[in-house]
C-alpha cells in the first residue's frame, strides 16, 4: 500500500504519445511538510529517491518526513538508501 505523501507527489505529463510518472518536490511543501527551497540539494536528490521508492515496508513515511525535516533542532535518526545508479570515475 503506497502512502499518501507518495500518491499526493505523484505527477505525470504526456510528451508525443507517450505518458511519465515523477514525484514533485512541491507537493511536499503544499502538503506542509517543508519548504523545499531552504532544503540542501543534495538532501532534495535523497529526498526524492525516499519519496520514489516508498513501499511502506523498508521506506515509510516516517523516511519522507524525517528527510523533509532535515536540519530542525533534534533531528536525529537514519534513512534507507537505495541508489538506482552508482556513478564512479574509470581511471583506465
Amino acid at each position: 500500500m503506497t502512502s499518501n505523501i507518495k500518491e499526493q507527489a505523484k505527477k505525470s505529463f504526456e510528451v508525443r504519445g507517450k505518458s511519465y510518472t515523477y514525484y514533485d518536490l512541491k507537493s511536499l511543501e503544499e502538503q506542509g511538510l517543508t519548504k523545499i527551497s531552504k532544503l540542501p540539494y543534495s538532501i532534495r536528490v535523497l529526498l526524492e529517491s525516499v519519496l520514489r521508492q516508498e513501499d511502506d515496508f523498508v521506506i515509510t513515511d516516517d523516511h519522507i518526513k524525517a528527510l523533509a525535516h532535515f536540519g530542525k533542532e533534534g533531528n536525529e535518526g537514519e534513512v534507507p538508501f537505495k541508489p538506482s545508479r552508482v556513478i564512479l570515475q574509470d581511471f583506465t
